[in-house]
């Protein structure tokens, strides 16, 4: 008897389910957004994790070297701007946002603004200029630990 696998594209888990196909060309999108990928007994889809009774229990595509470097790009991204955030708050702001915005005009927090705008565009450029240099082989990848440890500090304005 063939087989049917339901791929949920959000949480990329595989279900075998019985069904009665003839081949493994069959590609059906359902209304959910999940795809019936039909295949014949025997047949396991490249990348799929199998039990050890031979079920299918997940499917993870394999990613390009483009999506895995994009991801990692994203998650740097993320940590960075968690990390800005979070220094600002400790300052009593609800952003780096907000902290930059007393920058721009007199107010008793201008200095704080200011010193914050030049924080965040010290590490911005810091980040940018050393995934370049990660591109270009001139340096081997850090961990995000490691990579978020050398960022530049904040320094706050003299009183």
């Amino acid at each position: 008897m063939a087989f049917a696998i339901i791929f949920e594209t959000d949480t990329r888990i595989v279900k075998k389910v019985q069904a009665g196909v003839k081949d493994a060309s069959d590609v059906a999108l359902l209304e959910n957004e999940s795809v019936i990928i039909q295949a014949s007994p025997g047949t396991i889809p490249q990348h799929a994790k199998v039990d050890d009774q031979g079920n299918i229990v997940r499917y993870e595509p394999q990613k390009t070297d483009a999506e895995i470097k994009a991801e990692n790009i994203e998650k740097i991204e993320k940590a960075i701007q968690a990390t800005l955030d979070k220094e600002a708050r400790a300052k009593g702001y609800d952003s780096i946002l907000s902290a930059c915005s007393y920058a721009g005009y007199t107010n008793p927090f201008q200095a704080e603004g200011q010193a914050f705008i030049q924080w965040r565009g010290s590490v911005w450029k810091y980040c940018y200029d050393q995934l370049a240099e990660i591109e270009a082989g001139n340096r081997s990848e850090p961990t995000l630990d490691e990579f978020l440890g050398e960022l530049p500090a904040y320094v706050p304005p003299q009183a």
